[in-house]
This record gives C-alpha cells, structure tokens and sequence, in this order.
C-alpha cells in the first residue's frame, strides 16, 4: 500500500480520470471537491485519515450554516472516492465510513393554491405564462422546463417528452437528474395541448419552446432573476414560492386528479414509487368506495325475500 505517500488530493486526479459518469454528476462531484472537501482533506495522505477527521470535517460544515442534505452529498463523494482507494489497495479501510451525518428535518413541500396559481399567471408576461402551465400541470423539474424545445411536444398525443435540463447557469444543458427522468413522456392537457400548438405552429422543432427576448434558451439565474422572481412579487405570493412549487403543485393535481402512485412517479421522474409515495403519501385520503366495496365484501346485505302474492 502507497497510500502513507499519496495525497487526497492526488489519489482524487486519478480516480477522476478513470470514471464515467453523466456530466451533470460530474459537475456535482467537482462542486464538491472544489468548495469543500479539497480545502480541508485534499493535503493529507490517505493513510493518514482518520474517522475521527472526516467527523470533525462533516461537523464543520454544520457550523458553517450547510444544509444537512448538502453535508450528506459532500459525504457521499468523500466515501466514494476513498472506496474507490480501499478497493486500488492504497488503504485497508474506508475511513469516511460510519461517519454520523445530521438528519434533515422533513421539509414542508410548498404548494400552489388554484388562486395563487392564477394570480401568478396573470402577473407573468404574456409570452411566458404557457411556461407557467406547463410547470404547474406537467411537473417538470425548473432546468426541464427552460430547456423544452418546440419538438419536445407532441401535440397529436398530448404529450411533452423530458430529453434534457439547464446545468445550473453553465448556459449548458445536459442529462436530466436522474435515468428515470430521461426520456419520460408527461402528458399534457389538452385544452393547455392546443393552446401550445397555436404559439409554436411554424417553429423549428429545435428552437427553445419559450425563448428569451433575443431567441435563445433562458439560462436558470436569468430566467429566475426576470421571469420568476418579478411574477411572485406582482402576485403579492406569501411565502414567495420557488419554482419547485410549480412540480409540487402538479404532482398533487395528478393524485386528486385519480393518479396512481405508479404514473404519478413515472411522470415526475423519480428513481422508484418510494419516493413519490415518501414525498407526497400523505396527500393520498382515504378512498370511501374502498371501505364500501369492503363492507359489501365482509357483510353482505341480507337477501330480500319477496312475498308470493296470495291466489285468490
């Protein structure tokens, strides 16, 4: 074992090199790497990192105001990387392991009310309050939805089909979140369907489906800071939502709407049923004609027995 010579830091350029993962992984490990876990580990050698050391890095984090999801995911590239150096044989053990993380309180999933979801389409300018619609109706995740291009839309069916997202405001675009999500038909309805067909009829399939004041597609800060940010504050909403609202607020209408968990998290993107049902279960009330059909099952009613009529 080398791992007594070689650095964090060196070890993490050749595991790097040797990997293939999607670009907006790869993007997400270097955030990582960047910002938190070089800084502080990327000197020390890989034998000498010590459990103990990588707790007092996470704990650290705590301090500095991170988001304990946030703590979890720089931990999770950490432990990969040096799996990844248990496995080359360059140390015995992995030391990030067992490492206790803090627990994320459950997040209150911000919902748009139908009012609000009308006043913030009126407050939106015209050219963009399709894109509203879509958000709200069809569930797409924020960097989905700014890079829709009119040929996503396949108006003979009703259906929009999710093939990339924005990477954060890179200006670039790449796969979605997660394979799940890749791909994924979403459908759309019909009344918002035709409204669609009438704004895009005669564009190129290729061109961004809400496009910015000079034809391209919006990068995310930009479409927040314009678009987004000036709509909820015309719209007086409180607490000011974020765009996840929109997602939100679709996966709930497609659940009143009669939605199965199944289709629910097929068109929302999520890697299984899980983690719709983790998230939005609690939006599912109890059917009645579950427990009538129940009651017909268990306690049959009694047969009625007609009288014959007496002969004369």
């Amino acid at each position: 074992m080398d791992g007594g010579r070689t650095t964090l830091a060196e070890w993490w350029a050749r595991w790097q090199d040797g990997r293939q993962v999607s670009l907006l992984a790869a993007r997400r490990e270097q955030s990582a790497w960047d910002c938190w876990i070089c800084p502080h580990l990327g000197k020390a050698r890989l034998g000498d990192l010590r459990r103990s050391g990588v707790q007092a890095w996470v704990a650290g984090q705590v301090r500095a105001g991170l988001a304990p999801r946030t703590v979890k995911r720089h931990l999770e590239v950490l432990r990969a990387c040096l799996s990844a150096a248990v496995v080359e044989g360059l140390i015995a053990v992995n030391p990030a392991s067992k490492v206790q993380v803090p627990r994320a309180p459950k997040a209150e999933q911000r919902f748009l009310s139908l009012d609000e979801v009308r006043r913030l389409t009126e407050a939106t300018p015209p050219a963009y309050r399709s894109m509203v619609a879509v958000g709200v109706a069809c569930g797409l995740r924020i960097g989905e939805l700014v890079a829709l291009q009119v040929g996503d839309f396949d108006f003979l069916h009703k259906t929009l089909t999710v093939r990339r997202t924005a990477l954060a405001d890179s200006g670039r675009y790449g796969p979605v979140k997660s394979r799940a999500g890749e791909g994924r038909v979403v459908p759309v309805p019909p009344t918002l369907a035709a409204q669609l067909e009438r704004d895009m009829a005669g564009r190129h399939p290729a061109a961004p489906a809400w496009p910015t004041r000079s034809g391209g597609f919006w990068s995310l800060g930009n479409w927040l800071r314009d678009i987004w940010r000036p709509a909820v504050g015309r719209a007086g909403l409180v607490p000011p939502p974020t765009p996840h609202a929109m997602r939100h607020t679709a996966v709930a209408l497609w659940l009143k709407a009669g939605a199965s968990m199944y289709e629910a998290s097929r068109w929302a993107g999520h890697a299984s049923t899980s983690t719709t049902d983790r998230i939005y279960g609690h939006l599912l009330a109890p059917d009645g004609r579950v427990s009538e059909e129940l009651d017909r099952l268990l306690w049959p009613p009694e047969p009625i027995r007609l009288e014959g009529r007496r002969r004369r």
